[in-house]
């Protein structure tokens, strides 16, 4: 914190007064990017909907890439994790 005698010493002398972030400017925000859908990055035609927001492990995850999913030629799969149910990221039968 300035002193207001410093501050009435700086404004004499025609320095401009510190600010919160010091010398330099705020730091901008950026807009959040909108998040890639874990299912356009391995592509699989077989691949149906969500079974469980769980990983390989059996605990709740929250990246998609881990969640158990629907195959209609595994039964069952994971897009982005080695598992007993499958792995899309590694399958033969995904065309890439």
């Amino acid at each position: 914190m300035v002193s207001q005698a410093v501050l009435d010493l700086l404004k004499a002398k025609g320095i401009p007064a510190p600010t919160p972030y010091g010398n330099a400017a705020p730091r901008l925000t950026t807009r959040p990017r909108a998040a890639i859908p874990v299912e356009s990055l391995h592509p699989c035609r077989f691949l149906l909907p969500i079974l469980s927001r769980t990983d390989a492990a059996g605990l709740e995850c929250s990246c998609p890439g881990k969640w158990l999913r629907g195959c209609q030629v595994h039964g069952q799969c994971r897009i982005d994790q080695e598992s007993v149910d499958g792995c899309c990221r590694t399958c033969e039968q995904r065309q890439v």
